[in-house]
């Protein structure tokens, strides 16, 4: 369900609810449920922004959510069975700045954590998803017009990611401890310019990736990549001289 407020404000709201029942011949019985409550999203099309900021920027727009996942499955239901399960939360985030004629930049981003539970024990797990972008069009300099006479169109975006998990067991000193098994975070750069030259889409990609985990090895490694693209743009029309 959802609501419109004024303002171009809206309020979303989602329930789902599943559940599962199936029989193996020799596993015996397994049930498995999953609910998602409470799943709601906010989102302004048109933010509000003060007449001495909008000589920078002239418009945005805003959305968060909250969502919550719980799962519980049961292995050999006739006998009792063992259940494990786990739950998830989630807020998303996203925001869209338009800074002028022709730039925009764009936000996204999603902070999650969780908890699973399963016979052999408890662990724990929390992440984030970062992503920034920012486009611009914009006029080639005046000494290459002649020869590159559409504007051009430049890409800039960064990605952050990480990821821990860890396992709950009890220490020496009497306390529950979490030993990390994942921690990983990997981060990208990544460039883009192109332009339309005599019906030719010519281009240039830069990106540069590195990723780096905290447990075991510790192992860390980069990589950078450059291309060059083109692409013909062709338009077809009827030939003559053919019967239909």
């Amino acid at each position: 369900s959802g609501l419109r407020l004024p303002w171009q404000v809206a309020v979303d709201v989602a329930y789902s609810e599943s559940e599962a029942r199936t029989y193996v011949e020799r596993g015996g019985g397994r049930g498995q449920e999953e609910r998602s409550w409470p799943d709601v999203r906010l989102t302004v099309a048109d933010f509000p922004i003060p007449d001495r900021f909008r000589i920078v920027v002239p418009r945005a727009s805003f959305s968060a959510g909250y969502r919550r996942d719980r799962r519980v499955q049961v292995l050999g239901v006739e006998a009792g069975g063992t259940a494990r399960g786990g739950e998830e939360t989630s807020i998303p985030l996203q925001l869209g700045l338009s800074l002028g004629p022709g730039i925009t930049a764009n936000y996204s981003g999603t902070l999650s954590r969780g908890s699973s539970a399963e016979p052999t024990g408890e662990s724990r797990r929390r992440g984030a998803i970062h992503s920034l972008q920012l486009t611009a069009s914009m006029d080639p300099p005046v000494s290459l017009r002649d020869r590159m006479p559409n504007p051009l169109q430049a890409t800039l975006a960064f990605s952050y990611q990480s990821d821990q998990q860890c396992r709950v067991r009890p220490s020496a000193s009497e306390a529950w401890r979490c030993e990390p098994f994942v921690d990983l975070i990997n981060r990208t750069i990544h460039l883009t310019l192109d332009t339309t030259i005599s019906d030719l889409n010519v281009g240039l990609q830069m990106s540069y990736n590195n990723r780096r985990t905290n447990v075991g090895t510790r192992t860390n490694s980069s990589q950078f990549q450059l291309g060059l693209f083109g692409q013909f743009i062709f338009q077809a029309g009827n030939l003559s001289g053919v019967v239909r």
